[in-house]
């Protein structure tokens, strides 16, 4: 065969992801949203290649994405006649603007919620959580209400001298897809933001027949009156600020009840003047740690302690008054847990220079702290000890038989992916985060596009594990083990070497040939279904049947 001519097009893990976008009828459901473009690309081609682009393990300002597409199949990722310049800053700079117009919230919800009924994954569980994103430069404010402001506010990424806008998201039961987002100002607080969020999202799908009622879950911010107004299942954290909480977290005499994971030991409470069902919890691996940091306090407590009473004793008073004070404020400056005891020492005072003559009377008499002890109260260490690694979460759904002591725990415990969707948009290998964007309006578009990325990586993760379970497959993980499970990020890894050869001037009947497609390539190809198999130009006649491999087979086709 010959090659003079033909272009190489690195495709890499770009044919899943654009495999996923179709098969949901992404690209459709944004044309239909924001209409069609006379002349121009379509919408849906625009967000599409948004989507690939922050996928595609780079992320870099609009007028960079056409250097990014130069030399991908455009036809097989996106659609015929898609060109890499038609992919320039304008032209997704246009696309943003249209998604600000059209309200970033509403645009994303209803493509989540076309995404979740067509994959069959709604579920009563949502759970709701925020992150900031940090910005740099100077931002003029929106002329609107509803656009994020970037301002000055308590920074999660602990960048605290920089402007941010918050990101808030509810995320549907266990597949974790995020199904609702907000861009918020940067200065907004979860402990407001929180409740009107619960409301609006369950309006917004209330409105939707085959949606069950919802249970919002999420952390200690969530908890306040203002979620008693709501009319809807909840389950949250108690904050450990509360007055009654503190009091049932620090009880000893707790008759415990040990669920099916040993780790973890519950104890049913009901609040005084509450409608609410609380469950304390002791939580081992949380026992673990906060021992740990507990030991380390105290450690470094004591040489702080000893250091404070050691300036303390160098310092000379004029009444025995003043000397006690000076060691009680010394003592009880800092929390802790030792035993301080201590005398006053009384020594005469000569103003006269020189030695004092034998049994001369003195001027006076001053006084001097001596410690004489100190030592561990291993009566309030105990104490304290026993109410390490507890918490307590709340409901006001009252009926076990609904949320069992049992699943409030496993529902909360949830609560991490979420939390593990954020760390993926903050990722460095993907820089999902990063904002090259001057206008409000547009960046709180880019951040619903930023979540939409976010719904497209953990679908198709869902899609692949599914499959795998389905057809008692595996694949190898990082760890050289068979896995059912294995992350998407580490498939995309698998996919790197993936490229295509363009023989299109090459004057060949078959204008394209996959380079680099190894049996596992194959499988996993295979697995994410008909539209994945298209892009990477597998054979109908192949089937997963036809790919047996061990695991020393998998391990050396992926290099390991």
């Amino acid at each position: 065969m010959d090659f003079a001519g033909a272009k190489a097009e690195p495709i890499g893990h770009l044919g899943l992801v654009a495999a996923t976008i179709q098969d949901m009828g992404i690209m459709d459901k944004v044309d239909e949203q924001l209409g069609w473009v006379d002349g121009g690309i379509r919408h849906g081609y625009r967000v599409g290649a948004m989507l690939l682009n922050g996928l595609g393990f780079i992320n870099t300002a609009l007028y960079m994405t056409p250097r990014f597409f130069h030399d991908k199949p455009l036809s097989l990722l996106l659609g015929e006649g898609v060109t890499a310049k038609q992919l320039n800053d304008d032209s997704l700079g246009r696309c943003l603007d249209k998604i600000a117009a059209y309200g970033p919230t509403k645009w994303y919800s209803e493509i989540a919620l076309g995404v979740v009924s067509k994959a069959g994954l709604q579920s009563r569980i949502a759970h709701i959580d925020s992150t900031t994103l940090s910005l740099y430069g100077e931002y003029d404010m929106a002329d609107d209400d509803v656009s994020p402001k970037p301002l000055l506010g308590y920074s999660k990424d602990h960048r605290a001298d920089l402007k941010q806008v918050t990101l808030q998201c509810v995320s549907l039961g266990k597949s974790a897809l995020p199904i609702w987002m907000e861009a918020l100002d940067g200065n907004s607080s979860d402990k407001r933001s929180f409740p009107e969020t619960v409301k609006r999202v369950d309006a917004f799908y209330k409105q939707v027949e085959s949606a069950p009622k919802m249970c919002f879950i999420g952390d200690s911010a969530l908890y306040g009156d203002k979620l008693d107004e709501l009319n809807v299942d909840w389950l949250t954290r108690v904050p450990e600020t509360h007055s009654e909480a503190k009091l049932l977290c620090a009880r000893i005499d707790i008759n415990w009840v040990t669920l099916i994971d040993s780790r973890y030991r519950v104890f049913a409470y009901h609040p005084s003047g509450k409608n609410e069902r609380w469950l304390l919890v002791r939580s081992e691996p949380a026992f673990n740690r906060e021992n740990e940091t507990f030991l380390r306090k105290h450690e470094r407590i004591f040489d702080e302690l000893k250091k404070s009473l050691w300036h303390c004793s160098c310092q000379l008073f004029n009444c025995e008054k003043d000397a006690i004070k000076a060691a009680e404020k010394v003592i009880k400056a800092k929390k802790h847990f030792y035993n301080v005891s201590y005398e006053i020492v009384k020594q005469p005072r000569f103003d006269s220079k020189g030695r004092p003559q034998k049994n001369q009377a003195p001027d006076g008499f001053i006084y001097q702290v001596k410690v004489t002890g100190i030592s561990s109260n291993l009566v309030e260490i105990m104490k304290k000890v026993e109410t390490l690694g507890r918490f307590i979460l709340a409901t006001n759904v009252l009926d076990k038989d609904i949320i069992s002591d049992e699943s409030m725990l496993l529902d909360y415990k949830d609560q991490g992916e979420i939390e593990r969707g954020f760390r993926f948009i903050k990722n460095d290998t993907f820089g999902l985060d990063e904002v090259y964007l001057k206008k409000p309006e547009r960046i709180g578009a880019l951040m619903a596009v930023m979540t939409l990325c976010l719904l497209v990586y953990g679908l198709t993760q869902y899609r692949l594990r599914d499959s795998l379970e389905k057809n008692d497959e595996e694949l190898p993980n990082q760890k050289r083990k068979l896995t059912k499970k294995p992350t998407l990020m580490w498939i995309f890894t698998l996919f790197s070497s993936v490229i295509m050869i363009n023989m299109a001037e090459c004057n060949e009947k078959n204008k394209r040939v996959v380079m680099n497609l190894h049996p596992i390539h194959q499988k996993v190809i295979l697995l994410l279904g008909g539209t994945a198999r298209k892009i990477y130009l597998l054979p109908e006649s192949l089937n997963l049947k036809d790919i047996v491999l061990n695991q020393k087979t998998c391990l050396r086709w992926c290099g390991m």
